[in-house]
């Protein structure tokens, strides 16, 4: 497992007339935490995520700019097994 890690990932779009991105989550299981202020992926600027979602989980985000970066964060404490996009 990972620990303190800072990954950004980034997204360009193909066409000015995509307005929204679907992000399918084959896997998510990051600490739980208030204001997922630990271990988080954050989408854009605007949405963070923590936790766990069920396998196969699929939710969909405006993607206004050229480009969106999606951020990966986790601190040094409590492992979990991570996500797959």
């Amino acid at each position: 497992m990972f620990s303190f890690v800072d990954c950004r990932y980034v997204i360009v779009k193909n066409s000015q007339k995509v307005c929204y991105v679907e992000m399918s989550f084959k896997k998510f299981d990051l600490e739980a935490s208030p204001d997922c202020q630990y271990d988080y992926v954050e989408v854009g600027q605007a949405v963070r995520l923590c936790g766990t979602l069920q396998s196969e989980t699929s939710r969909i985000y405006r993607f206004l700019d050229p480009e969106m970066i999606i951020t990966f964060h986790s601190d040094t404490s409590n492992s979990r097994e991570g996500f797959r996009i």
